[in-house]
């Protein structure tokens, strides 16, 4: 996430108990656009501590000690070659959740093809894999995902992942994956043996069973499960979630407990929060971005009377036609950050995959950055998702506090949206008046006002949140000449504010207005009515109390 930065920048980010109050103030002093804090800046590219771009996509968060693992796949696009890069498992440990450090690829597919020309040029024999079978599981362009790393009770580190199933029907179609599994020979950076790929509900007595689609390993006490999605000879993905244990060494998979047959959902995972298991999944939008979906069992392996929910989220949509789809990212997990006196938080572990599949592919979340993670919090057992653009983490507290906006830095979605749709945000006047401009630099996109005849323009976002003292900050460029410029606060519980924002700045300047709230909500955003080709610039928007 790249934070070498010492500070923590606690100061602007806004933390769940707290509110907002009356006043504004204007504080002309230079301003740098989207530079990331010493914190977990979503809607960024991630970098790890050696400053190369994190790459971990579709995996889990393991907390061993005082040491938070993280393992996720190395994907890169396929560009001109025949097959897609090596795809690696990688591992990256943290303390703190904000700064990672890349340990080692676990594992890394064979590839026998080394100048790219389709015809293999490498002996199996040096695959280096451990008890691998390069050919039929490991090689390069077969699929590699959804790894999960867990601990047994013996101490032992196991990790499964999806691979190429490689096996057909009577009607020779293909099954879908199967699930390989590792087991560490050293520990948890050492290698990791490959103990073969194993089917889930595919037996004897009916060999064209079902084989696994998305799925995670859920640990409960000495026990765990594989919770995942079925797929059939003919369809991806077409049965429901299921919940199978694992044997006592969790080396093979028992046959199912639970089958849910209404096979909506799909990346399902298991929280467990005091005596209830929370199951989270995503919807079924291939490498798009969905909104996230809950239900809820004291039983983990019976959840047939428990009914799917959809998550809900802070800021909620914008209206019925801009879903928020999980702030732009599709689900993989929920963790808890467990503080040294036993306070917990949760964070929500999101992938957006724009990254690996570009235009002209499957659809994908558009949008700045590979990994987003957000706040969930469970008023009466009841979780919310904040998409908050900035989140601070204190690891040793087990305490989250975080900027509430949503897409502070634009960075969701795709630049220069047509007809103004920006995600998370209430676009209103002139079509295409608003849009979100990238200036050519990682990390660097700006909300941008202007249209080349007279025109009218509107922004606006609305959170829920406590009661108390906040200020809305934001860095702005700006023309002048506008009839009207401003940014405003509403609906907050005192009379509606207004800065104005009609005055020349050719670099970033930064405003800053302070407010009290005592409804437990607030509606802030920009305004600007002017003639042709006058223009206005925000970025980086932050709620934060004071």
């Amino acid at each position: 996430m790249d934070h070498r930065s010492s500070a923590r920048r606690i100061a602007a980010a806004f933390v769940a108990s707290a509110g907002l109050a009356a006043g504004l103030i204007v504080v002309g002093v230079p301003a740098t656009a989207a530079a990331p804090s010493d914190h977990i800046a979503n809607d960024t590219v991630w970098s790890d501590t050696a400053g190369n771009q994190i790459k971990a996509q579709g995996g889990n968060v393991l907390r061993v000690g005082d040491t938070y693992y993280w393992v996720g796949i190395g994907m890169d696009p396929q560009g001109s070659a025949p097959t897609s890069p090596p795809k690696s498992i990688n591992l990256y440990s943290s303390t703190d959740l904000e700064n990672w450090t890349f340990v080692r690829a676990l594992v890394t597919q064979w590839d026998d093809d080394l100048n790219d020309d389709g015809v293999k040029d490498v002996p199996d024999s040096q695959s280096g894999i451990v008890g691998g079978d390069p050919e039929s599981d490991l090689a390069v362009g077969r699929w590699l995902g959804r790894p999960q790393l867990v601990q047994h009770p013996d101490g032992r580190f196991i990790l499964t992942a999806e691979v190429n199933g490689n096996r057909k029907n009577s009607a020779n179609k293909g099954l879908g994956n199967a699930v390989a599994f590792f087991e560490a020979s050293n520990g948890i950076d050492g290698d990791f043996e490959y103990q073969g790929r194993q089917y889930v509900d595919v037996t004897t007595a009916d060999p064209d069973g079902v084989t696994r689609g998305d799925g995670t390993l859920f640990v409960d006490g000495a026990d765990a499960y594989m919770v995942y999605v079925a797929d059939t000879a003919e369809s991806r993905n077409a049965e429901g979630v299921r919940v199978a244990p694992l044997s006592d060494d969790w080396l093979t998979i028992e046959p199912n407990v639970d089958d849910d047959s209404a096979a909506s959902h799909e990346a399902p995972s298991i929280t467990k929060i005091g005596s209830t298991y929370y199951m989270f999944a995503s919807g079924k939008y291939w490498w798009d971005a969905t909104d996230t979906y809950y239900r809820t069992s004291t039983d983990v392996t019976d959840w047939q009377s428990s009914t799917w929910k959809k998550l809900p989220t802070n800021p909620l949509p914008v209206d019925s036609s801009h879903p928020v789809k999980s702030f732009g990212t599709q689900f993989a997990q929920i963790f808890p950050v467990v503080g040294d006196d036993g306070t917990t938080s949760y964070l929500y572990n999101g992938d957006r995959y724009s990254q690996f599949y570009g235009p002209g592919k499957d659809p994908a979340p558009p949008g700045v950055g590979r990994n987003a993670w957000y706040p969930v919090t469970f008023d009466a057992g009841t979780p919310t998702l904040h998409g908050a653009t900035d989140v601070w983490v204190d690891a040793d507290a087990g305490t989250l506090s975080w900027n509430p906006v949503a897409n502070g830095r634009f960075d969701q979605g795709a630049a220069f949206d047509i007809g103004g749709d920006i995600p998370q945000w209430k676009v209103g006047g002139t079509a295409g008046a608003a849009k979100v401009q990238d200036l050519g630099a990682p990390n660097n996109r700006q909300l941008k006002m202007q249209a080349s005849t007279a025109f009218t323009s509107s922004l606006a976002q609305q959170v829920s949140v406590a009661n108390g003292d906040y200020r809305l900050q934001f860095d702005v460029k700006s023309s002048a000449g506008f009839n009207a410029a401003y940014a405003f606060v509403k609906n907050h519980g005192g009379s509606e504010q207004h800065v104005s924002l009609n005055t020349a700045a050719a670099g970033w300047t930064t405003v800053t207005v302070d407010f009290t709230v005592s409804t437990k909500t607030v509606r802030y955003g920009f305004w600007a009515d002017g003639p042709g080709g006058k223009w206005l610039a925000v970025d980086n928007v932050k709620i934060s109390p004071r």
